[in-house]
C-alpha cells in the first residue's frame, strides 16, 4: 500500500482558476512520488497539529508570493473568497494575475494529512497513510499559512477547517509575515 496518497483537495491546484500554486498533472505526479519516497525515508516534517506533516522537495515551480513595496502597494486588491462552497467566504488581499512577475520558489512544501484527520473533516481520502492536502511552493523560507486560514482551522469542519485550536503565537507569526505579503492571483 502506498503511504502518500494525492487528495482532491490537493488535485484542484490543477485547476486554472485555483488562487495559489499551480501545478499540472505531470508536476503533481512527480512531486508525489518524491513524496512517497522521503515518507518511507523518514524525512517528514511535524506540521501544526498532530495530524500534518511536511515534506520540504527542491522543485521548480512559479511562487505566488511577493513582498509588498512602496512601487507594488498600489496594485493590491481585496475579495471576499471561499475555496468551495461549503466554506465561509473570507476577505483576501492579493495582486492580480499579470500585474508584475511571478518569481521561481525554492522550494515546495508538501503538505500532507492524515486519514483519519481526513476521516474527522468528512474529507475523501485515498486509503494511505498521508494524503498530500496541498504543495505550496516557497521563497528563502516556508511561508506561514494566512491567518485566516488558522482562523477557519479553530471553526472547525463545519466551516472548512480542520478543528485545530488557534495558537496565538502562530497567528501573530502568520500577521506579521501577511502584513509584508501578498499573493499573485
Amino acid at each position: 500500500m502506498d503511504l502518500v496518497g494525492i487528495n482532491d483537495f490537493a488535485k484542484r491546484q490543477l485547476e486554472a482558476d485555483f488562487v495559489g500554486t499551480k501545478l499540472t498533472l505531470a508536476e503533481l505526479t512527480d512531486i508525489a512520488d518524491m513524496t512517497q519516497v522521503m515518507v518511507r525515508e523518514g524525512k517528514q516534517q511535524d506540521g501544526y497539529a498532530p495530524f500534518c506533516k511536511i515534506v520540504k522537495l527542491g522543485f521548480p515551480l512559479t511562487c505566488p508570493i511577493v513582498l509588498i513595496t512602496d512601487e507594488n502597494e498600489h496594485l493590491l486588491k481585496t475579495r471576499y473568497f471561499a475555496r468551495r462552497d461549503s466554506e465561509l467566504p473570507v476577505l483576501q488581499r492579493y495582486f492580480p494575475l499579470g500585474s508584475m512577475a511571478v518569481p521561481i520558489a525554492d522550494h515546495v512544501d508538501v503538505i500532507l494529512y492524515t486519514k483519519e484527520q481526513l476521516q474527522k473533516e468528512n474529507e475523501k481520502h485515498t486509503g494511505a497513510e498521508l494524503d498530500i492536502i496541498s504543495v505550496n511552493a516557497e521563497l528563502e523560507t516556508s511561508s506561514p499559512m494566512t491567518p485566516i486560514t488558522i482562523m477557519r482551522n479553530a471553526l472547525g469542519p463545519e466551516q472548512g477547517g480542520s478543528g485545530k485550536e488557534l495558537d496565538r503565537t502562530a497567528y501573530d507569526e502568520a500577521v506579521k509575515f501577511w502584513s509584508q505579503h501578498a499573493m499573485i492571483e
